[in-house]
């Protein structure tokens, strides 16, 4: 079975599913076009320029592949019931 922390790693392992929801949204989740300077500076001042993107990846998940799940009875007690998460 799966809980939702498992549908949104489901759909960041999905190559697809993450280009798609780039083009849908303008965010660049997996692109990483920073120099190594910019990657030094964010890492020592703990700054995640892809914060932001990731909340949305994550209420999109939740909005289109978790809540409809939830709606159509496939989700139980917060676990998915059908085999299409497995």
């Amino acid at each position: 079975m799966a809980n939702f922390s498992d549908a949104v790693m489901e759909c960041l392992d999905t190559p697809d599913f993450v280009k798609e929801f780039n083009i849908l949204t303008g965010c660049n989740i997996g692109v990483d076009d920073r120099t190594a300077i910019e990657v030094a500076i964010d890492k020592a001042t703990g700054h995640d320029p892809h914060e932001k993107d990731y909340r949305r990846f994550i209420d999109f998940v939740f909005e289109y592949i978790w809540l409809p799940l939830v709606d159509s009875g496939d989700v139980v007690d917060g676990e998915v019931v059908s085999d299409e998460m497995e």
